[in-house]
């Protein structure tokens, strides 16, 4: 839904493109974040299946 938002910056004769890069942004960082925090315990947990 707020991706789709981003295009009411885009026009007919030209865009926005400051404000659709840091909504742009805005958008993919709690994503980003959600994927990155648990990322040690997984790669912990293959290391440690690998092993044993």
């Amino acid at each position: 839904m707020i991706s789709t938002f981003l295009f009411r910056f885009r026009g007919p004769y030209g865009a926005h493109w400051e404000i659709i890069s840091a909504g742009t942004v805005l958008v993919i960082l709690p994503t980003l974040i959600v994927f990155l925090a648990p990322q040690r315990f997984v790669c912990n947990g293959f290391v440690r299946g690998a092993t044993r």
